[in-house]
């Protein structure tokens, strides 16, 4: 946690020291996370604004708080800094906050899988390091500078995930924190609906390349446009890949061990205990970056058991012999493939169920990605239950072939239905954008078989 005082934050966004001086322990734009000491950022947001809920952030142990210069309302007790752009004033804050420590910066990004591969990024370092992340998938214009602010302030290393879902995004996440070591682990047509193309996508994500003070970047050799993206910036670059021999790092897989091949020689590690085959590309990507820091092949093959997947990615869960896989945390053409292709991992004894719901912001790929998704589908699972328009887009693949598929509007009725038919050996995957908040499902599920 960066532990300074209220003039010092003042002194940093070039504003007059307040009346009292006053230690801060915490950074906050949610006044419902507010702890004691903190700091909290009134942002203007499209749904909120958070000068609305100063006095519940003052309830809450809040003692200062960044306002708008144009904020005129009661300041309930909270010394108050006035700014012109709070979120300005909050990414300022962080970058300043990590220049003054000058510990290294790990970024992350890409299309799919970023919040995981991060995680893996942390496992393989911090048997060597001290390092911290970007606390969940805390990784846009609000959230990156947050997860900055609330670090501990010791570490030698920090793991950041930076995201996007507009042009520019990246490149004002890496002038906040600028990377030492640079990933990207994939392109996928992920917010498709506010890009030309994916190239497009490519270059953006590329964007994460472009600070002088970029040592390395690491490119996942099999994913679109990869070579666009090897392109971009001016730092050295290496590759990795699970088959492509041409990669400075490749894998070969056996049943009993993952043999990572590199210019030095064979490395086998042991099997990640994780669902889904493409964890392993995550996997590799992390390794990359153990070993641009030195971390020994004996060192990583020690954590590899201590991998795991963040909530709601692939999950495993289990209720009265049924075997639910939760991967709800959202949902695009890429992912949903690679969710669907997983189930054929996990031994079971009766059906194989996908509960769908839509991919959201696909704009003119709506239609085509959801029924590509369909077509996936019909190798994989038994029966389909599918929710929403794209659900529609699904179901129509499957309508004139001998398989069962269910179309609803409504989700309560739908997972209704669907435990009418499921069975102490049967399988569910249940996946969707965040926006059709698919969790909800799996909380009912696991509700009615504990009530059966």
């Amino acid at each position: 946690m960066y532990h300074c005082t209220l003039c010092t934050v003042a002194k940093a966004l070039n504003l007059s020291s307040p009346e009292h001086d006053i230690e801060l322990c915490g950074y906050a734009v949610d006044s419902r996370l507010v702890e004691r000491g903190s700091l909290f950022f009134a942002l203007f947001g499209e749904k909120v604004d958070g000068h609305l809920f100063l006095a519940d952030a003052r309830a809450r142990g809040a003692v200062a708080a960044v306002v708008s210069h144009d904020y005129s309302g009661a300041g309930y007790g909270l010394l108050l800094l006035r700014v012109p752009r709070v979120l300005l004033a909050l990414q300022e804050l962080a970058r300043l906050f990590l220049l003054s420590r000058g510990c290294r910066v790990v970024g992350v990004t890409g299309s799919v899988g970023k919040t995981t591969t991060k995680g893996f990024v942390v496992t393989l370092l911090e048997g060597s390091y001290r390092v911290s992340a970007s606390a969940r998938s805390y990784n846009g214009q609000i959230g990156l500078p947050l997860s900055i602010l609330n670090s501990s302030g010791d570490e030698e290393l920090l793991v950041l995930e930076m995201g996007m879902s507009l042009p520019g995004e990246i490149a004002r996440l890496v002038a906040i924190a600028p990377p030492d070591v640079a990933l990207v682990n994939s392109i996928a047509p992920v917010h498709i609906g506010q890009f030309d193309s994916v190239e497009q996508i490519a270059h953006e994500k590329a964007q994460l390349f472009s600070s002088p003070l970029t040592q390395l970047g690491i490119v996942n050799d099999e994913m679109p446009c990869a070579e666009l993206v090897r392109g971009m910036g001016s730092c050295d670059k290496l590759g990795y890949s699970l088959s492509n021999a041409a990669s400075d790092y490749y894998v070969e897989r056996n049943e009993t061990s993952l043999v990572v091949v590199d210019k030095e020689g064979r490395h086998p590690l042991p099997l990640p205990p994780l669902l889904g085959v493409h964890n392993n590309d995550n996997l590799l990507g992390a390794i990359a970056v153990a070993r641009h820091y030195g971390v020994e092949w004996e060192a990583i093959g020690q954590q590899i058991p201590m991998l795991s997947l963040p909530p709601g990615r692939l999950e495993k869960k289990e209720r009265g012999g049924v075997v639910v896989i939760d991967d709800t945390y959202n949902a695009n053409l890429v992912a949903t493939v690679a969710a669907l292709k997983s189930l054929s991992l996990v031994e079971k004894q009766g059906k194989r169920y996908a509960v769908l719901g839509d991919m959201l912001e696909l704009g003119d790929f709506f239609a085509s990605h959801h029924k590509e998704v369909g077509r996936v589908a019909l190798d994989c699972v038994d029966e389909l239950f599918c929710y929403g328009d794209g659900g529609k887009e699904m179901a129509a693949v499957w309508r004139d072939l001998p398989k069962t598929v269910h179309c609803y509007e409504d989700k309560e009725t739908m997972t209704r239905a669907l435990l009418e038919r499921v069975v102490a050996g049967d399988l569910v995957l249940v996946k969707g954008s965040r926006g059709c908040k698919m969790e909800t499902v799996v909380e009912a599920i696991m509700d009615l078989v504990d009530r059966r």
